[in-house]
């Protein structure tokens, strides 16, 4: 395996960890309402791309390069993140969050790793369109993750008044 790519296989691995960490965190912080919905489908979502991550990792070691990796099929959960953040909020309606769900929800962004950065520093060096198609990807699932997590934020702040906000600047094309 080339240096770099074994170089940013890891540290998107290392990376993709720590964010498990984080939602983790999410999930730790109790209730049962909207916050605890939409951290396990992102912990759920985070595993999948650890796993593909590990697999880029081994076929690229073993010559057969991104290909399989670069079609990596995002869950259909979070597609569409206006309409997911809405029928989670609607099947909670009325749920009051406890401190430790809003805390949870107004840090993680916070605490997230740098990992769109880093996505588009690789998508700037990869080397084969199979390679950036998989980097175009993991964005796509990472830029997900901010939308539901700003959507989370959003209706904790404003139950009464929130709306799904899926024009979030981070939608905008690798």
């Amino acid at each position: 395996m080339a240096d770099r790519a074994k170089s940013m296989l890891r540290k998107a691995m290392r990376l993709s960890a720590k964010t498990a960490e984080v939602l983790e965190e999410g999930i730790s912080a109790g209730g049962e309402g909207p916050g605890a919905e939409v951290f396990e489908i992102l912990r759920e979502q985070e595993a999948a791309v650890l796993a593909r991550l590990e697999e880029a990792e081994h076929a690229h070691a073993e010559e057969e390069g991104f290909g399989a990796a670069a079609d990596m099929d995002l869950d259909e959960a979070v597609e569409d993140m206006d309409e997911l953040i809405s029928e989670i909020v609607e099947r909670h309606a009325g749920y009051e969050p406890n401190p430790e769900e809003v805390e949870a929800a107004s840090s993680a962004l916070e605490k997230l790793p740098p990992v769109l950065e880093f996505y588009e520093q690789w998508l700037d060096e990869a080397e084969d369109p199979d390679e950036e198609r998989m980097v175009e990807r993991l964005m796509e699932v990472q830029q997900a993750m901010h939308v539901l997590l700003s959507n989370l934020q959003g209706f904790y702040e404003d139950p009464e008044g929130w709306e799904p906000d899926a024009e979030d600047s981070l939608l905008e094309e690798p």
